[in-house]
């Protein structure tokens, strides 16, 4: 469970960001010719291919670049009104980071792209109040008018996480994994241990590992015995 500080706690999230006292900031223009954005993955592919897309595409004003939340300084964030961050590794971290820069920085637009798809991510972004929520960059013209809006201080949410958070049953829906996390839970529904189904898949323990508890995760279960159960009681048909 993700455990925030109150907002009058001395609270560093990161290395050596301290705690900072809200900071007035100007307001998004219209356009987006004052937008100075910090970009923060782990990743150098997302980290290049956004700083260019960014360059070539939208008029900015600057572009800060960061990989992980654990270099960031003070000063990357006194100067910026647009945050995007890569929500792939740090989920918990990152978390705090974000709700720490809209408890202090108001003006500060932010976007999360999240490629895993975690509903509890998201559920947790929107209490925040972070304005942007997307699992893909599949689609220029899409990405960037998706940016533009954010930009302008709208609240963009992808609309394949919000149909499964508020449509009636759809938090605990096995539409939500991927064909090989649906073919673990295929065997996991039969009694078979990790060793067991990595040897029926042809893959590790470790890969069994990690569908199984991303399994848990989308599905809302807490063990193995729930997910049994969840396959009974919905009395599913796995297609190979």
């Amino acid at each position: 469970m993700i455990e925030y500080l109150s907002s009058d706690e001395v609270y560093s999230v990161f290395g050596r960001l301290e705690y900072m006292e809200p900071v007035a900031q100007p307001a998004f223009l219209e356009g987006e010719d004052d937008v100075r954005i910090l970009l923060i993955s782990e990743s150098f592919i997302v980290r290049e291919a956004l700083e260019a897309l960014f360059t070539k595409n939208l008029k900015v004003a600057s572009i800060g670049i960061i990989s992980d939340l654990y270099s960031m300084k003070k000063e990357d964030v006194e100067d910026i009104n647009f945050i995007f961050l890569d929500m792939k590794e740090n989920l918990s971290a990152k978390l705090k980071f974000l709700y720490v820069m809209k408890e202090q920085y108001e003006n500060i637009k932010i976007i999360t792209l999240d490629l895993s798809k975690d509903i509890n991510v998201f559920k947790k972004i929107v209490e925040i109040g972070v304005e942007g929520y997307i699992v893909d960059v599949d689609d220029k013209e899409e990405f960037i008018y998706t940016m533009s809006r954010v930009f302008k201080g709208k609240k963009v949410y992808e609309a394949e996480v919000l149909q499964a958070v508020f449509n009636k049953n759809k938090l605990n829906d096995v539409g939500l994994l991927t064909p090989r996390e649906r073919d673990v839970l295929d065997n996991i529904s039969k009694g078979y241990n990790n060793k067991e189904i990595a040897k029926l898949l042809y893959i590790s323990d470790y890969t069994v590992k990690k569908h199984v508890s991303s399994i848990l995760n989308k599905l809302n279960l807490k063990n193995r015995q729930e997910a049994i159960i969840y396959v009974n009681e919905n009395k599913f048909e796995f297609i190979s």
